[in-house]
């Protein structure tokens, strides 16, 4: 008996990803700021296979760096999108909570993404409950 083509294929391991898996320990030591936080509001801008966002965030908590918890931070966010579209537009990011990894920089904070060099603005920060169900005591 010979062993079908499909077989075959799926003993070969798969190596390569579509999107890398997200480099926690990296991402913690290259941010100045690391912050639980609500966005606000937002704004995209693609232009091809480019992405521009802009978030207003208020600091809800402080885990690394220096900001204080009640304030609104600017960040900014450029990098590449999953899909290209031809033409250019903008559209507006519906507010959403969650822990955002920011470098300091002169003007805006720098958003540093769960996925290295996306700039869609759900890869921007780790996505959380806002509020999180409360957790069982009985072991």
């Amino acid at each position: 008996m010979r062993p079908t083509p499909a077989l075959f294929a799926l003993a070969i391991p798969l190596t390569a990803t579509l999107i890398p898996f997200p480099n926690l320990a990296q991402r913690v030591e290259s941010s100045g700021v690391i912050v639980v936080a609500t966005l606000t509001h937002g704004t995209v801008s693609y232009r091809g296979n480019q992405a521009s966002s802009d978030f207003i965030l208020h600091i809800d908590r402080v885990l690394k760096g220096d900001l204080i918890p009640g304030t609104l931070v600017a960040a900014h966010l450029e990098g590449s999108r999953l899909f290209s579209d031809p033409g250019p537009k903008s559209a507006a990011i519906p507010p959403s909570f969650g822990i955002w990894f920011l470098s300091p920089a002169a003007g805006p904070y720098a958003v540093i993404p769960v996925h290295e060099s996306l700039g869609e603005p759900h890869m921007a920060y780790v996505h959380l409950a806002k509020e999180a169900p409360a957790g069982e005591e009985d072991f």
